[in-house]
Parts: structure tokens; sequence; C-alpha cells
């Protein structure tokens, strides 16, 4: 590919749903380009109207220090969307909460039920979130590369609603953070009354609030359904 240069930045353009602008990212770019530059060695790539599939922060970068921009086209005819998640498997990769916030941006029916959530629960993080309530589908196929694929689908949501409330009301938000296996757990308890159930597994002894983990979630979850006792295995 031939790799062009010009000084017009306004002929450029960010595609909406791509993941927002690394602060930190471009921070460091702009420092290690100040007095060298060298974002001709690592051109960014366009398609042929010069929407920007990838190196938006090297673009603004170049903006704000007043260089050239380096740059390729891509003519082929594949989707924006398969194309950034694609390239972006070479840089800085896409997490969980990034793929969200562009899914967002493409109007993605999944990612806006989730999104009044992320808003009523802002201590959960969003990629949390996305991990409890995104169904995975194959045990091969990662939440994230679900959603890359915009493969990922949403069952019982309500139930899974219900659950999450009753489990911050009794277990609180601190404990959520930092246990992604436990939440996915919880979509397969199926209590028709989980606030309930949750205050049983405390009041009865099964968990200690103040030292458990979820480890201890699940083993408190075996011994409840066996009275107590390790005898018999439940798979959860």
């Amino acid at each position: 590919m031939m790799i062009h240069e010009t000084d017009d930045y306004y002929k450029f353009s960010l595609i909406n749903f791509n993941r927002p602008l690394c602060k930190k990212n471009l921070e460091n770019l702009i420092k290690l380009n100040k007095t060298k530059n060298r974002f001709h060695l690592f051109p960014i790539v366009v398609d042929e109207y010069y929407n920007i599939i990838d190196g938006q922060h090297r673009f603004e970068a170049c903006k704000k220090l007043e260089q050239p921009i380096h740059y390729v086209i891509d003519y082929s005819e594949q989707d924006h969307w398969e194309s950034i998640t694609e390239v972006n498997q070479a840089g800085k990769k896409h997490s969980v909460s990034d793929v969200y916030e562009m899914l967002l941006r493409s109007d993605d029916s999944y990612c806006l039920q989730i999104k009044p959530i992320a808003r009523q629960y802002p201590e959960i993080p969003v990629g949390v979130l996305c991990h409890y309530f995104i169904t995975n589908q194959t045990r091969t196929e990662s939440v994230l590369k679900l959603m890359q694929t915009k493969d990922h689908k949403i069952i019982n949501f309500d139930y899974r609603l219900q659950t999450l409330e009753a489990f911050v009301n009794v277990f609180g938000y601190f404990k959520i953070t930092h246990a992604k296996s436990m939440l996915r757990l919880l979509t397969k308890l199926s209590q028709p009354n989980p606030n309930k159930y949750f205050r049983e597994l405390t009041n009865k002894g099964f968990i200690p609030i103040k030292t458990w983990s979820s480890s201890s979630f699940k083993e408190a979850v075996v011994k409840y359904h066996n009275k107590g006792r390790h005898k018999k295995k439940i798979s959860l």
C-alpha cells in the first residue's frame, strides 16, 4: 500500500462507534513524538472516504503537534466493525467495556438493556455487568469474542436483574468487583425469591459476610442445598 501524507486534518472522520480516546495513551504519544516525529513509521488506516479505521490516537496526536498525517487507504469492502475489532488485536486490545461502549454507539439492543443498570449501579464495573448478563453460548467463545462478533444475547433478563439486585442488597457492591465467576453462578441458581435465598445463606451461617470469597460462596451454596453437609456434589 502507498503511504500518503497530508496537512489537511479536516478530510478525516472518526467512526462513531469506535472506542473513546484514552487520554493517557494520547498524552504518551504526544510526549514521545514532540521532539522527533515517528508517525510516518506507523501510518493510520482509512477507508476510501477517509473514515479512520485504525489510528485515531495517532491522528489526534498529529493534530495537537501540528504534524502531517501519514495514512494508507484500505479499499476492501470489509465491514467497519469487523475491521476495527480485528486490527485492534495487534495493538491495545479491546476490553469488554471497550466493546460495550462501541456497541452502545451502534445502538446494540442488548447493551442498551445493560445501560440503565450501569447507571443505577455505578460501583459495579460495566465489564462485570456484561459478563453477568451476556450469554456465553459455547465454552470455546469468551464473552468478549461474542460481543466483538455480535453473536451475543441476553436470556432471562428480568430474572438476572432481580438476582443481581438481591445480591447487592445482601452482600454489597465491593464483593462484585472481583467475582465474575460467582456472578455467572448466580444465573444458574434458579431461585424464585433470590433476596430470601441470599439472606438464608447468611442468616444460617453458611457465609461469613466479612470474609467470604467467590469460592466460599460456591461452597456455601453446595452446603446449603445439602443441609450443611458436603456428601453430595451439586453441579453449578
